[in-house]
C-alpha cells in the first residue's frame, strides 16, 4: 500500500495550488443552492452555478489528496445531512466499477489530470449498452444522475494520476454496481480520509 500525500509524488503544477480553501463558504453556498430549490433540475442548475463561481480547480486541495497504487481514494472534505463533498485521487490506470447514484445526482469537477467517463444504459434484457465516452479535464464540471443511466470513471492515461472533486446530494452509504450483463450487486464505498486524516478500519 502506498499512503502518501498526492502532490509529493506527482509532477503536477503544484506551485499554482496556492489559493486557500474557505470550507465554511463552500458549505454555505452549496447548502443555500440545495435548500432554496425544490426539484432535481433546479437544484442541479443552482449547484452548478455555484461550482462555476467557486473555481474549485484553482484551490489548494493537497491536504485532502492521498494516493494508493492501482486504485482511487475517497477523501471527505464536507460531510453533513444535505450533501457530501469528496476529493477523489485516481492512481494512473485505475477505474471505478460501473455504478448508479442513489441520490439526486453527482457533480464531478476536474481538479488535476484527466479522466474518462463512460456512460451506460440498461436494455430490455438487463444488459448494459455503452452510450457515451467523455473526458473530464481540469476545470470541467459534469453531472450524472440515474435518469441518464450508469457510469464508470477511469484515468485517461496509464501514466498520469488525476484528482476530481465530487458533490453528492443527499449523501449515501451504499449504491449498486453492475456487470455488463446487467447483474447488480451492492457497493459500500469507504472514506480513505476525513478532513485530511486517514481513517483506520
Amino acid at each position: 500500500m502506498l499512503d502518501v500525500n498526492y502532490y509529493e509524488n506527482n509532477n503536477f503544477e503544484e506551485k499554482q495550488f496556492k489559493e486557500e480553501i474557505d470550507i465554511k463558504h463552500i458549505e454555505k453556498v452549496i447548502s443555500e443552492a440545495i435548500l432554496s430549490n425544490d426539484t432535481v433540475e433546479h437544484k442541479k442548475n443552482a449547484i452548478k452555478l455555484e461550482l462555476e463561481k467557486l473555481a474549485l480547480h484553482k484551490l489548494d486541495w493537497s491536504k485532502y489528496c492521498f494516493i494508493e497504487k492501482n486504485t482511487y481514494t475517497r477523501n471527505a472534505v464536507i460531510l453533513n445531512d444535505d450533501f457530501t463533498i469528496l476529493i477523489l485521487c485516481w492512481s494512473a490506470g485505475c477505474k471505478s466499477k460501473i455504478h448508479n447514484h442513489p441520490c439526486d445526482g453527482c457533480f464531478i469537477v476536474g481538479i488535476e489530470g484527466e479522466l474518462k467517463e463512460i456512460k451506460y444504459i440498461q436494455q430490455e434484457d438487463k444488459s448494459l449498452k455503452e452510450t457515451e465516452v467523455s473526458t473530464v479535464s481540469k476545470g470541467d464540471i459534469c453531472w450524472m444522475h440515474n435518469k441518464l443511466g450508469f457510469h464508470k470513471i477511469c484515468t485517461a492515461s496509464e501514466n498520469e494520476n488525476a484528482i476530481t472533486l465530487h458533490v453528492y446530494h443527499p449523501p449515501y452509504n451504499v449504491c449498486k454496481g453492475y456487470d455488463l450483463d446487467g447483474k447488480d450487486y451492492d457497493l459500500y464505498p469507504k472514506f480513505y480520509s476525513i478532513n485530511g486524516k486517514k481513517v483506520e478500519y
